[in-house]
């Protein structure tokens, strides 16, 4: 392709991301009753992978880029002295902006790899007691930078069903509770030890048996009310 060629396909390309990101609706699925969340994407299980495909552009991975080498030029010979004065605020936001998006995008990354098992399955006993503090020291981010990039944002499952990020990191104790809520209701009269065995062999979660013991009765004690 010759410069002009190049010129035109990048301009062509350009212009219909900016028609689809502001001139049409995007179809994403509606959030659940009572909640108000963001359809990030749809997720699909290819050969034991996760892949997403995302309802709008800017959730996509792409970044603004900015060439620095260009841009003294510009401003001398392209910009009123009002955008001038307007241009170190407009590229401190896409600094910001392109920082958001990737933290976003990571997340769901290593989310998606880590939870693949219930990806696969979507039930609840196979999702992994992962905390929003144990997620952000793998992606050496702050816990308070997990909690809001999650906030209020949710991912469609490869069965259609929408859930929120949160529910991926749903830290030990709640696994706990629902894996022994089960476990319990097949036979009442299991030791506390022989389930925290089971726990480390099917699943790989190592408590001790008091931990056992204290979710036991918190269960216990939920049934009796």
């Amino acid at each position: 392709l010759t410069s002009e060629e190049v010129r035109s396909v990048h301009e062509l390309v350009v212009e219909l991301g900016a028609r689809a990101e502001f001139e049409t609706s995007v179809s994403a699925p509606s959030a659940a009753p009572g909640r108000q969340s963001a359809c990030l994407a749809q997720i699909s299980i290819a050969g034991g992978v996760a892949s997403f495909e995302f309802y709008a552009p800017y959730w996509a991975r792409g970044l603004y880029q900015v060439r620095h080498d260009l841009l003294d030029r510009w401003k001398d010979g392209g910009l009123s002295p009002v955008e001038r004065k307007h241009l170190p605020g407009l590229l401190k936001r896409l600094e910001t902006f392109n920082l958001r998006q990737s933290t976003l995008y990571r997340l769901l990354e290593m989310v998606a790899r880590l939870q693949v098992d219930y990806l696969k399955s979507e039930q609840s006993v196979d999702i992994r007691p992962i905390s929003l503090r144990q997620l952000a020291k793998r992606l050496d981010l702050a816990p308070s930078t997990v909690s809001r990039a999650f906030a209020r944002r949710s991912v469609q499952l490869p069965s259609q069903r929408e859930l929120p990020l949160i529910a991926f990191v749903p830290g030990r104790r709640r696994v706990l509770r629902d894996l022994l809520s089960g476990w319990l209701a097949e036979n009442g009269a299991v030791t506390d030890a022989a389930l925290a065995a089971r726990l480390k062999t099917d699943r790989g979660i190592s408590v001790s048996r008091r931990t056992v013991n204290a979710v036991r009765h918190e269960l216990h004690a939920e049934k009796r009310r």
